[in-house]
């Protein structure tokens, strides 16, 4: 996106980043299963919870109609 969130949708983001960490706070496996996917390891130094939570909020923002490109 190329644009500043709306005070609106930076409020759901947020909530929805709360929720989220929240979530893979009580159910640590799937943070880590989430995370441990890909080419490179995850850093010792980053909390999995936190990284998964934000793994999610960036795809739902990437997959937002106006973030996805039509040809």
């Amino acid at each position: 996106l190329s644009r500043v969130p709306t005070p609106s949708e930076t409020e759901i983001f947020t909530r929805s980043y709360d929720r989220l960490v929240k979530d893979f706070r009580e159910d640590a496996a799937s943070a880590k299963a989430l995370t441990g996917v890909g080419d490179q390891p995850t850093r010792p130094d980053l909390a999995t919870a936190d990284l998964a939570a934000w793994t999610i909020l960036a795809s739902t923002i990437l997959n937002l109609d106006e973030a996805i490109t039509k040809e």
